[in-house]
């Protein structure tokens, strides 16, 4: 008769955990086991999107000649200004601001789509996962609205500029907050401890930079480094989760085929 010299393992809800039941990997519980995982993998693959951002935004800065983008004095969402003209003193001429404009929308969709999965995967308690979805979609709907009322001399004409600045503002708020909020739930998570971690300290940078945009205090950085360091924690979590749920995922797999071909292996007699 098989004995198991190990636990063997279950993925529940991103949670590894130990079965005392041979039964649950041979019989019907394995497809439970199966769709944590492909959740998790489908995740990690949708939050990888967040590079097509950061990708859009250079390209566009590269393409900005007359006069040269600069990355501390210029606000990124000059790259999406959709006009040639002098905005409070600086000149602005985007010509690849459809891109930059289309890469919030990107953004907006993967980092919305992204948070839903990852609460669902990370957090078991209904009211966290309430609590911090709705604040990674608010970020996420902020950065899409970003992309939909981007700047130009008609939005200033209209004074609507007001609604570009506010959905800015609700972006990197919310989705700082949400993602130290995040952060904190999953500290004492042992599978999920290192990455709290990780992102609690990002969104604390990225709460700190932006009440320093909001106050208009550059430090003598430029605004457009503290608007950068309000901005990009979030892009690191989206890319960062995703590259992350997908290693964690390579490895889950692999204790799973250990602990299965424990379980198959006939102990000494």
């Amino acid at each position: 008769m098989s004995t198991f010299p190990e636990p063997v393992l279950h993925l529940v809800n991103g949670f590894v955990l130990p079965i005392d039941e041979p039964a649950h990997i041979a019989g019907v519980a394995y497809p439970e086991i199966m769709s944590p995982a492909r959740s998790q993998r489908i995740a990690g693959i949708v939050l990888l999107f967040g590079f097509v951002y950061l990708a859009f935004e250079f390209i566009a800065a590269m393409a900005w000649v007359d006069p040269p983008y600069d990355w501390a004095a210029n606000y990124i969402s000059d790259l999406g200004f959709a006009d040639c003209a002098v905005v409070e003193g600086m000149r602005l001429c985007s010509p690849l601001h459809p891109l930059m404009n289309a890469g919030f929308l990107v953004q907006g969709t993967v980092f919305t789509i992204g948070s839903i999965l990852v609460v669902r995967l990370m957090l078991p308690e209904r009211w966290t996962r309430v609590l911090v979805g709705i604040l990674l979609v608010i970020s996420g709907a902020g950065t899409f609205l970003v992309g939909i009322f981007h700047q130009s001399l008609g939005l200033y004409e209209a004074g609507l500029n007001s609604f570009h600045v506010f959905a800015a503002f609700l972006a990197i708020g919310a989705g700082n907050i949400g993602i130290v909020l995040l952060g904190l739930l999953v500290l004492g998570q042992r599978e999920w401890r290192g990455y709290g971690i990780a992102v609690l300290a990002i969104g604390v940078i990225g709460i700190a930079a932006g009440l320093l945009l909001l106050a208009r205090n550059d430090l003598g950085l430029g605004i457009g480094v503290v608007e950068r360091i309000a901005v990009y924690p979030l892009n690191a979590w989206t890319i960062g989760t995703g590259v992350g749920l997908l290693v964690k995922g390579v490895r889950d797999r692999r204790r799973f085929a250990r602990a299965r071909a424990a379980a198959a292996t006939p102990s000494p007699a």
